[in-house]
């Protein structure tokens, strides 16, 4: 099953984007994008498989739905019979996309990274400038793509371990460490929200005009100001990398195919 042949092409989620294409393109649209408009976390989705999959679901649905209105007015003679049948295909479909089997869990840049490396043996890397400009853009396109693929893949990893780690803490694994924080992330209020809350605690609002972050914090610190009257605070946990085990990795890199090892220069 193709984005291009059995679903139809969607517009980017940002609202201002003008980006139209299949859903995959879509997708690495929003992750090759830079700015914070098109992170996945201000768009609601865990990651490019999240919304490839939300959109491919909600399509499924309201393809369901439009199969059992059309049946519906073309058989206006047996409108029992045909009731009975479009609720029938509703149900299916809700079930089918309730019971649907979880996709399976893909790093997606394997390609690219095996391509990477090859080309790395070939080219002379002792200086970027000994190289042609297809050469760089070649290089470059991979590298794009394996960083976003690669985010994608940890942020996935990411919430696994936070499902499983619901306490703060450090977990030692055998080629690093990674550190369960929670931390809060504040945004502020509605302006009208702020403003009044200032005014309310004698705090002159041309004082912190903009009403920059930083100045509403010295506001909460020398006055009465509510912090939940200017801040809507959420608790977040985070996953991040404590340490790195070199030697457990370097016996891994060991373990590989001698052909793969070879595509690698390891002096070391």
């Amino acid at each position: 099953m193709t984005d291009a042949t059995d679903y139809d092409p969607v517009e980017c989620p940002v609202s201002d984007c003008t980006y139209r294409d299949a859903i995959r393109p879509v997708a690495a649209h929003v992750g090759r994008s830079d700015d914070e408009g098109h992170e996945w976390d201000r768009l609601g989705y865990g990651g490019a498989r999240d919304f490839v999959e939300t959109e491919k679901r909600r399509q499924r649905q309201a393809g369901g739905q439009a199969s059992a209105a059309t049946t519906t007015d073309s058989s206006s003679t047996n409108a029992a019979s045909t009731t009975s049948t479009a609720t029938t295909s509703e149900t299916a479909d809700e079930s089918e996309a309730t019971d649907e089997p979880e996709p399976p869990f893909e790093l997606g840049f394997e390609r690219e990274a095996l391509v990477l490396l090859k080309l790395v043996s070939e080219y002379d890397l002792s200086s970027l400038d000994a190289l042609g400009t297809g050469q760089l853009a070649d290089l470059y396109s991979l590298l794009a793509d394996l960083k976003n693929s690669a985010e994608d893949a940890r942020k996935e990893v990411r919430d696994a371990l936070l499902d499983e780690l619901h306490e703060d803490g450090t977990l030692s694994a055998d080629l690093g460490s990674v550190e369960r924080r929670t931390y809060e992330y504040r945004r502020t209020r509605d302006e009208s929200d702020v403003r009044r809350a200032l005014v309310d605690a004698g705090v002159n609002p041309e004082s912190v005009r903009s009403f920059d972050e930083g100045k509403l914090r010295d506001a909460i610190e020398e006055t009465d100001l509510d912090e939940d009257a200017v801040f809507d605070v959420d608790e977040r946990a985070q996953i991040r990398i404590s340490d790195s085990n070199d030697d457990r990795r370097r016996e891994q890199f060991e373990r590989l195919d001698a052909e793969i090892r070879s595509l690698v220069e390891d002096d070391g």
